[in-house]
Parts: structure tokens; sequence; C-alpha cells
């Protein structure tokens, strides 16, 4: 059940971070909930594992940054959608 819910904060920080832009702004709301823990939960066990699965959400949300590409001038992709373009290159 415990490796459940590893996976489920993992599939759940993915999810949330294709949907909305800004990571920042999670890991500061995820943030808050492990600190107001060591105040509200006497329990260390419960303590560590809900840490446990905040890490792995962030680790989720931070591994969906990390997999998008890049798009810069550089990149042919940059000027999808941007109407006609001329592509030049020289074949040696």
């Amino acid at each position: 059940m415990r490796f459940i819910s590893l996976g489920c904060s993992c599939l759940l920080g993915v999810y949330l971070a294709s949907r909305f832009e800004s990571p920042i702004a999670f890991i500061l709301v995820a943030l808050v909930p492990s600190i107001l823990l060591f105040y509200l939960r006497r329990d260390r066990r419960t303590r560590l594992w809900v840490i446990l699965c905040l890490i792995v959400f962030l680790g989720g949300i931070l591994r969906f940054q990390q997999a998008l590409p890049t798009t810069d001038e550089n990149v042919i992709q940059f000027y999808n959608d941007r109407g006609v373009m001329e592509i030049f290159g020289v074949v040696e």
C-alpha cells in the first residue's frame, strides 16, 4: 500500500505539472504541509512517510519540467505555425 501511495504521489506531480505552468507554486504549496506536519502530528513514522510522499510529488513535478523540450531560435520546431518559411542548407 505504501508503494502505491508513492507511485500516486509521483503521478499526481507529473499530472499537475502538465496542467499548470508554474512549478514554483507547487513547491511552495507542498512545503506548507510538511512544515505544519512537524507541529501537528506526533507519530514519527507518519511524518516521515508524508514527507517522503511530498518529496516524490516534487520529484514528479521536476521530472516533468526537465522532460520538456527547449525551443529557441536554433530548433526548427520553434517556427511551427508561424507561416511560410524557407530553409537553406549546404550539403558537402
